[in-house]
């Protein structure tokens, strides 16, 4: 019998089970470290370690004298690091890099299943492991130079602006803003705490315990080891009275998810191991729900593995939508019922509807218009803006455009799903359409292959639009059209319609856009703006026509100096709101003539260098060296060292002002001065207009 037997019994012993060093017992692996090479005979300077997080690092002292260390790196590493600093703070110990840090990081989730064993007399001892870590060198050394050198550049970046901070502490009284913050509500005060960043602080809070390293030829050593060794061993032990099923159950505990392995990955990163271990359609919310958009091969590229890739359209059209060819998260997986916004507290059910008819305006056009969708949806703006990142991204003077690219494959490989999501988008419409009370629209066409046509709309056709809007209005012979016009005229001093007047003009055509109020054109109005349009010239317009621009670009010049073709033009459409229906200006004006204006009053085109990375919509700026003031040489000189470099520090500024100008001109004046012809960014001076406001 034992012949034919296929794994042979060699031996019995009997097991012990010791738990004495169970909470203390770790294994620690140097996966970097050639097996031929141990640490064993290397000296230990220090060890300490975090227990919550088990987490350990170990200082090793390294042979300085050895004809493979490079002393000349090693001086330079340790002046960069501890370069001017006194014992106490520095890190190495001598003028040369002489030790490294072992840091480590955890193995394995869950250590549960794995045990130290020895044996004893042909007894087996077992004890748990705590954890099973991997220890490698660590390079913090050189973030802290790093640190160093950055703190260093910023302090002598702050010696200059010293002195003229003192006069501004001594001159401007500073503005004390007292801010109101609102109670944080359950649901945002719960992301928080699982938040990446809060675990993070938690973590960082635990206090560094210190260690002591015994080398396994130590004395003590043998001590410490008796530990693995059960002290009950000599004891009576009863029969075994369980099944062996439920005595491996008890010996081996199923493993469970170790949270503190858990909370060290971001919320929103997804471990390849967690997903695998999901159902299809777990795995497939899961993705969506991070990612919020994905095309479908991007979704089979994440799950891998699939013999059959049309096994996931079924579990797909479960958690999303189809939108341009790609997949939508629904509305409801991301807002649950029975929730609200972090962000304005609006219940989940108005945040779906809103999401729902965004999607829906991204199946009918490549691009949306967010004042649009605010203005249907009845959404904060904090909330609309939240949504359209998750799936759109800002785009100039077209408003928000679809993150992903049409797929145009997906839509041929599967006309079948496209047609089925094509009614589900129909019957929501028809849902929204009563809730939000959205007015009927048109019906688009369609192409052949059945392939619905995205509408892209430019700016300059929407204000073409908005005019024949406006005109339509103006000519209705009703009391109630009459009655709005009146109500826009005198509400139009108002701030909020100063700022959408001011967006309106970001969307239209930056080059030679006509500029045009919501004044009616009237009698000559009409003639003359005929006549713009035909003849664009600053010439070609009538004398008063011209004499009432140069009295509104002096007065502009007056409080800017330097100014853009864009300042100009957002400086006139807040000029028209003040100006009486039927005012010469309601004709419109050009960005050609604005320029040709300027020149014509003395104002000139700044030959200055630009930054690389600025993202103004035109590089030409006018500067008006011929002021009302007694600043002329003044701005002459802030132009000159302009032409020279597009950015500099202060304290070259007030060094190249210094002799000139008026003598009378204190230090503080000039500073003042210096603030209505520059911005500053990141301790560096740039001339007004050659980079965009952040």
């Amino acid at each position: 019998m034992m012949d034919e037997d296929e794994d042979p019994i060699v031996d019995e012993m009997d097991v012990f089970l010791s738990k004495e060093l169970a909470e203390n017992l770790f294994l620690f692996q140097y996966p970097v470290r050639p097996a031929n090479k141990p640490y064993t005979n290397s000296h230990y300077l220090s060890a300490r370690m975090k227990p919550k997080q088990r987490k350990v690092e170990m200082s090793i002292a390294l042979d300085t004298a050895a004809s493979c260390y490079a002393r000349s790196k090693g001086e330079q590493i340790a002046l960069n690091v501890d370069g001017g600093e006194t014992e106490e703070d520095s890190v190495f110990n001598s003028e040369l890099m002489d030790k490294q840090t072992l840091s480590s990081t955890d193995a394995t989730p869950g250590s549960s299943r794995y045990a130290v064993g020895i044996i004893k007399e042909g007894e087996l001892h077992l004890t748990p492991v705590n954890s099973i870590i991997q220890l490698r060198p660590s390079f913090n050394y050189l973030d802290q130079a790093d640190t160093k050198v950055r703190k260093q550049s910023e302090k002598d970046a702050a010696d200059g602006d010293t002195s003229q901070d003192e006069v501004e502490k001594e001159e401007e009284p500073k503005t004390i803003k007292v801010q109101f913050v609102r109670q944080e509500s359950d649901i945002a005060k719960a992301r928080r705490e699982a938040s990446y960043a809060f675990h993070k602080q938690k973590l960082e809070e635990e206090a560094w315990v210190p260690a002591y390293y015994i080398d396994i030829n130590d004395p003590r050593s043998p001590k410490e080891k008796d530990g693995l060794y059960c002290s009950a061993a000599d004891n009576e032990i009863s029969q075994l009275s369980m099944l062996p099923k439920d005595y491996l159950s008890k010996l081996i505990p199923e493993s469970k998810a170790d949270e503190s392995f858990k909370v060290q990955m971001p919320s929103n990163v997804l471990s390849i191991t967690q997903l695998q271990s999901m159902p299809l359609v777990n795995q497939i919310k899961a993705l969506l729900t991070n990612a919020k958009v994905l095309r479908f091969s991007q979704l089979l590229h994440y799950l891998p593995g699939l013999s059959d890739p049309s096994s996931v359209l079924i579990p797909l059209q479960q958690v999303a939508v189809l939108v341009q060819g790609c997949w939508v998260v629904k509305s409801e997986i991301l807002y649950p019922k029975d929730t609200h916004s972090p962000n304005t507290a609006v219940p989940a059910e108005m945040l779906c509807r809103g999401r729902d008819y965004l999607m829906w305006k991204f199946t009918q056009s490549r691009c949306v218009i967010r004042k649009e969708i605010a203005s249907t949806v009845k959404l904060l703006s904090e909330d609309v803006k939240e949504i359209l990142e998750q799936m759109a991204r800002p785009k100039v003077n077209q408003g928000w455009e679809f993150r992903e690219e049409f797929d145009q494959e997906f839509v041929k490989r599967h006309p079948e799903i496209v047609q089925r999501q094509e009614m589900i988008w129909g019957a929501l419409y028809q849902q929204l359409s009563k809730v939000l009370k959205i007015p009927e629209e048109k019906k688009r066409s369609k192409k052949k292959d059945g392939v619905e046509p995205m509408e892209v709309i430019s700016g300059e056709e929407r204000v073409k639009i908005a005019r024949k809007r406006s005109q339509s209005l103006s000519h209705s012979p009703t009391k109630k059209s009459q009655s709005k016009s009146q109500s826009q005229t005198e509400k139009a001093k108002d701030v909020k319609k100063r700022l959408s007047l001011e967006e309106s003009v970001k969307l239209s055509k930056p080059k030679d856009s006509s500029l045009h109020s919501n004044h009616t054109a009237k009698d000559g109005i009409e003639i003359e703006s005929r006549r713009l349009l035909n003849n664009p010239d600053f010439n070609a317009l009538s004398e008063e026509l011209q004499e009432n621009l140069r009295t509104f670009l002096r007065e502009h010049f007056e409080e800017n100096h330097v100014t853009s073709i864009f300042d100009m033009r957002r400086s006139f459409s807040l000029k028209l709101l003040e100006l009486p229906k039927g005012h010469i200006f309601s004709a419109g004006i050009s960005d050609r003539v604005l320029e040709e204006a300027s020149l014509d009053i003395g104002a000139r085109v700044l030959d200055i260098p630009w930054p690389s990375d600025n993202a103004v919509e035109r590089k030409k700026l006018f500067g008006m060296t011929q002021g009302a003031d007694k600043l002329d040489k003044l701005r002459l000189e802030i132009f000159k060292l302009f032409s020279e470099g597009f950015r500099h520090k202060k304290n070259i500024i007030l060094e190249r002002l210094k002799d000139v100008g008026p003598e009378e001109l204190s230090k503080a004046e000039k500073d003042k001065f210096i603030r209505t012809m520059c911005v500053v960014k990141n301790h560096h001076w740039y001339l007004k207009g050659t980079i965009s406001p952040s």
